[in-house]
């Protein structure tokens, strides 16, 4: 008998802790990835999606202080919650530069703005493209013009593994190409 309430005690103290931990998950999760972070930071003035494959999502942003950031979303049982996100200050672009800034996340991926206008560039990343997206063709033409984005191209590159220590940093693997090669 005695073995019995001990028992009975514990599932009932197990089951209260599991509906309490599925109250807080739900409460904290969203139908969408951009839900879940705008939950998150209220401050964004730009939101450039740059993908959402099954249980992950990745946004980029520029945030009232004008600093780019990216915030990294899983989904999990009860919907969308928002992972890690970072934010940099943005630098002021000088007249010949080309790759405006850019910035390292957790050793596994960097990102940045570059100068396009004419559509002849791309990034690599030891020896890879990086992704890109044409932020200037996907904002409406007043938040590109009120940010100055009008001609940039937010760039990313994603390892799947970190880099392992004592080998050559994402940072300093940065290559600006025009599109023939050199």
């Amino acid at each position: 008998m005695n073995k019995y309430k001990v028992s009975l005690g514990l599932f009932i103290c197990f089951g209260l802790a599991f509906v309490i931990w599925s109250m807080t998950e739900i409460s904290q999760s969203f139908d969408e990835p951009l839900e879940a972070l705008q939950d998150t930071k209220h401050d964004m003035e730009v939101v450039i999606p740059a993908y959402k494959i099954n249980d992950e999502a990745l946004y980029f942003f520029i945030d009232q202080n004008n600093q780019l950031g990216t915030a990294f979303l899983k989904e999990g049982i009860y919907g969308w919650k928002t992972g890690a996100i970072s934010a940099n200050p943005r630098q002021k672009m000088k007249a010949d530069q080309k790759l405006i800034d850019y910035h390292v996340y957790d050793d596994s991926m960097i990102y940045g703005l570059l100068s396009d206008d004419e559509g002849a560039l791309e990034v690599n990343v030891n020896g890879a493209p990086a992704r890109t997206l044409e932020i200037g063709v996907m904002l409406e033409q007043d938040l590109a013009q009120k940010y100055n984005l009008e001609d940039k191209i937010l760039w990313y590159y994603q390892e799947k593994k970190p880099v392992p220590e004592g080998g050559k940093t994402l940072k300093n693997s940065v290559i600006v190409l025009n599109k023939k090669g050199f």
